[in-house]
């Protein structure tokens, strides 16, 4: 729709190149009648292991089309993790590229086009891995309702603008990238494309923000602290920028943070939670006067059609005020972890919160918080679950690698 609205926009900028809205949706048009010609249908998995270019954004938007379901497998993971990510997804098709032409190559794979076991009945956008406490990284299986529900909530927060140039900054590993692509392409933005080599230097990524006249920033702390560092030693502020949305870890407005905020007095900073078994649950606007700006602002009210509950060991409501583990329900939940019943199970529970809420479909996610105000909280983990650099870490995968080496006993 946008599309035909905005044909001639640019849709996609990469270096020096450009995309319109027109050839954007006729070249994934075309990847996706591919696609289909393969055998892609509802929930058929296709595995994106492309190098960050506009080939990317084509061959997700042409999965989608296609009605599949794609399995981003970042090219930098170390080869045994690609490997193990292929055989668990079981993907019809791998993309991979781009060709000197800009075009994806279509690796056919020997496995069949059957779906994956489901939970609910309506089809899934996405199958993302992430880490896994046992030793292994677990797919999560985000079906298509979660994500319309997060784009149509995106796109009518206060203060998002349409036809933005946005940053495509996060890699599509982590699931903040399709609210970035998304919301930007569903608005009649520009998406702006960075290498991967600017990603991970600060200076570099200011100096983008600044030249290419980017409006709207989705960052994990540790990026937009980067970018806070660099402009306040440059004394130089990317005052075009009206919109920074962070999630990951946790957000710390520390002296500098403060600094970069000042040089943007009409920048809107939101606050997001939520982890890839529900994508963005939550959201908090942090106010515009710096003397009421917390060290930790909190991680806020939830989104549209979200439930956020907090419980205590025996799955009973907490007080207000209370610490208690964060449940998430709604409809922005996952429907669970890819051919791992147990571990879905486990994770996700039928819980009878009495009334007025009833019984609801919760997910644990092992995260400590207390509501204040309106808003939560977050207070840490209830289990050995880290956030290292926006990377969710589990130590018992850790763990389960360095036992495998023949010279460690335990």
């Amino acid at each position: 729709a946008t599309a035909r609205a905005n044909p001639n926009t640019c849709a996609l900028e990469f270096h020096d190149q450009q995309m319109t809205y027109k050839e954007l949706d006729e070249r994934s048009s075309e990847l996706a009648g591919k696609l289909r010609a393969q055998g892609v249908t509802v929930d058929v998995p296709v595995a994106i292991s492309v190098e960050r270019s506009p080939a990317l954004i084509i061959a997700v938007l042409a999965t989608l089309r296609a009605n599949g379901t794609y399995v981003p497998i970042d090219v930098h993971y170390p080869e045994d993790r690609r490997q193990y990510m292929l055989d668990d997804a079981q993907p019809v098709v791998v993309l991979t590229g781009p060709d000197a032409d800009g075009n994806v190559t279509i690796t056919r794979t020997e496995h069949d086009a059957k779906t994956p076991q489901r939970v609910a009945d309506e089809r899934l956008g996405y199958l993302i891995y992430t880490s896994g406490s046992t030793g292994q990284p677990k797919g999560v299986a985000l079906p298509e309702r979660a994500l319309r529900n997060l784009i149509h909530w995106q796109l009518h927060r206060p203060g998002f603008a349409r036809g933005a140039r946005t940053l495509q900054f996060t890699s599509l590993s982590f699931d903040v990238s399709f609210q970035e692509i998304m919301s930007t392409l569903c608005s009649g933005g520009t998406l702006v494309l960075v290498d991967d080599a600017t990603r991970r230097n600060p200076l570099e990524l200011h100096r983008v923000v600044i030249d290419r006249g980017i409006e709207r920033l989705f960052l994990p702390f540790v990026a937009l602290r980067g970018l806070a560092n660099a402009a306040c030693s440059a004394q130089e502020f990317p005052t075009l920028l009206a919109e920074v949305y962070t999630a990951g870890e946790q957000l710390v407005i520390d002296e500098t943070m403060r600094e970069f905020l000042r040089g943007l007095p009409t920048c809107v900073i939101e606050n997001q939670y939520g982890p890839s078994e529900s994508h963005v649950a939550s959201a908090y606007t942090i106010g515009k006067d710096p003397t009421e700006w917390e060290a930790l602002p909190p991680i806020g009210s939830p989104i549209a059609h979200t439930q956020l509950v907090v419980l205590d060991a025996a799955r009973r409501l907490r007080p207000v005020g209370v610490s208690g583990e964060l449940y998430i329900g709604g409809i922005c939940l996952a429907d669970g972890y890819l051919r791992q019943p147990d571990r879905t199970a486990e994770r996700f529970v039928e819980v009878d919160l009495g009334a007025p809420f009833g019984n609801s479909r919760l997910y644990r996610t092992g995260d400590l918080v207390r509501w204040r105000d309106g808003n939560l909280v977050f207070q840490g983990r209830i289990d050995t679950q880290v956030k290292f650099r926006g990377f969710r870490i589990e130590l018992g995968e850790v763990s389960a690698v360095l036992s495998a080496h023949p010279d460690v006993e335990q």
